[in-house]
Formats: structure tokens, sequence, C-alpha cells
């Protein structure tokens, strides 16, 4: 593994907060090259590097950014010297962000079997309806899962989906980043039909406990 002193940031991506736009910023600031891709999987024995799988992984000698989707103990277990290094994320209100997840899912699965008659019907039976996807156990408290283990303070810089220009100008500060651009990726397109607000709320306290507690946070930053 390099030296620690060349790594520079953890960045922590919650499905659906805006952590592909991020990791676009973070490929013009230090080049697709330093910026190393990690997602492990819960039991954390495969490591997903840029795509590759693997039960073993060194982080390259010249990344300086480590990206992806991962809870921090996870990570950390896996790669002790990261627990030294800032990490930061993003928020999004939990309702927008399951939305947004639930019909992402469902185009990338039938995008997937385009083509393919037999394999878009079997999609076709496996696509949960919206109430199903809300009911299931693996979908509630997303954000609460991958933070698991830390508190919202630990974090070096938690972005507010919601208010991302804004938000994206402050981190470029807080890092001295420099003049750099938005970017915008991954976005879905959410269909406003009839959502069960209240059963969202009901099942996701977690989420939202951790989004009015980053709501709270901002709110406390913009007095200093």
């Amino acid at each position: 593994m390099n030296s620690i002193r060349d790594l520079k940031l953890v960045s922590l991506h919650i499905l659906k907060t805006a952590g592909n736009s991020f990791r676009m910023t973070f490929s013009e600031i230090f080049y697709d090259h330093l910026l190393c891709r990690i997602n492990i999987k819960p039991d954390e024995s495969i490591i997903n590097f840029d795509g590759t799988a693997s039960i073993t992984f060194q982080i390259p000698r010249k990344a300086r950014i480590v990206h992806g989707h991962f809870v921090p103990k996870n990570l950390y277990h896996n790669f002790p010297k990261l627990k030294s290094l800032p990490i930061i994320t993003w928020v999004r209100n939990p309702i927008d962000r399951i939305l947004s997840n639930y019909y992402y899912v469902n185009k990338q699965m039938l995008n997937s079997a385009q083509n393919n008659v037999d394999l878009m019907s079997m999609v076709e039976r496996m696509t949960k309806s919206l109430d199903e996807y809300i009911s299931d156990k693996n979908n509630q408290n997303r954000m609460h899962k991958f933070i698991e283990g830390l508190q919202l303070e630990y974090f070096k810089f938690v972005g507010i989906v919601e208010d991302y220009k804004a938000e994206m100008n402050y981190a470029t500060k807080l890092f001295s980043w420099g003049n750099i651009r938005s970017f915008s990726q991954n976005k879905t397109n959410i269909k406003m039909e009839e959502i069960n607000i209240e059963k969202i709320q009901e099942l996701n306290q977690e989420d939202f406990k951790i989004y009015e507690k980053a709501l709270a946070m901002k709110m406390e930053q913009i007095k200093l």
C-alpha cells in the first residue's frame, strides 16, 4: 500500500446521494488515475476495485482519493491506515433518496434486458412495486446502514444533496480545490404518483434522524 502521506481523503458514496457527480469532480481535481474506487460487500469478503472483484487488494501507490460504496468500519478493517484520513459523505432527503433508488434500479434492470425477450420477461416478473420496495427491510434506513458506527460529527464534510451547488462551493474552499466545474450524473426522473410518504417516514426513522442532524449541523456551520 502507498504511504498514508500520499492519500488525501476518503469519500463515502451512499447510494443515490450525488456520489457519481462528486466523483466526476474528483476526477477533474486529481485525474482518474489518482482516484481509487472501492466497493466493499457487507460481509467484507469481496472488494470491488474499479469494477474488478477481488478477495485481496492493495490500494495503488498513485491513489490520492478513496471513493466508493462501503461501510466505513469495513473499509477500516481492510485498510486500517485509512482511519487517519479525513472522511466525507453526502446525505439526501430520505423520501427523495428512496424514490430515486427505486426508479434507478428498475431502469438499470430494464436497460440490461433490452433486446432479450426472455430476460425482459424475467425482469418484469422480478420488478417490485414501489410499495413492495419500500416494505423490504433491505431498502430501509440505507443512509444509517452506510454510516453505521460513526457519528456525523466524525466526518470532515457532510454535503446536503438538495443544496448541491452551495455545498460544492463550501467543499471547494474547505479543501482548497480551486476553480472546479460542477457535474450532474445519473439524474433519475421520479414519478410523483401515489407515494405513501407516511409509510416511508415510519420505516426510515433512522435516516430521517441523520438527515435532520445534517441540516442542523449545516445551520450551525452557517452561523460561524
